[in-house]
């Protein structure tokens, strides 16, 4: 099914698989797709330790 974006700066495509479209930003972010949450790589990677260990703590965090 082809959706229309209508309003903001893509206004006027037409998206074909949206879901697969939030897939692929949240791989591409280092995001959990199931939850939402940031993944502890990605922190890692960019060497916020800290804010891995305050998610971890509030239990919002994967991985």
């Amino acid at each position: 099914m082809v959706r229309p974006i209508l309003s903001g700066p893509a206004k006027g495509l037409n998206v074909e698989n949206p879901k697969g479209l939030i897939d692929e930003a949240y791989d591409t972010f280092g995001w959990d797709k199931r939850t939402g949450y940031i993944r502890r790589s990605t922190l890692l990677r960019l060497k916020l330790d800290g804010v891995a260990r305050q998610l971890d703590s509030m239990d919002k965090i994967v991985g």
